[in-house]
């Protein structure tokens, strides 16, 4: 069950939430290094009440990081003074 808009955000059920409306919103593929992308994205009224949402102590957050210019271990080596970063989101 996913529900798109033109934002190309998704909004997903998950099963792992306490309430049967509880949802996953996951956003498109973003390349970092093109931040008026992904701000503009966010300063778009149609995802701010999915982002506004209400939520609970099974809540909880992921982000995904992938290039197929580098192996695993690189990517991770080249993140790792950004981890900190990462983690406190």
């Amino acid at each position: 069950d996913a529900i798109y808009n033109e934002t190309s955000w998704c909004k997903e059920s998950d099963c792992s939430l306490k309430d049967r409306t509880g949802f996953e919103l996951v956003s498109p593929v973003y390349d970092l290094f093109d931040r008026d992308r992904w701000t503009q994205d966010f300063d778009q009224p149609l995802i701010h009440p999915m982002l506004n949402a209400t939520h609970s102590s099974s809540c909880g957050g992921h982000i995904h990081l992938s290039t197929n210019k580098y192996k695993p271990d690189e990517i991770l080596l080249g993140l790792s003074g950004f981890l900190h970063i990462l983690y406190s989101l």
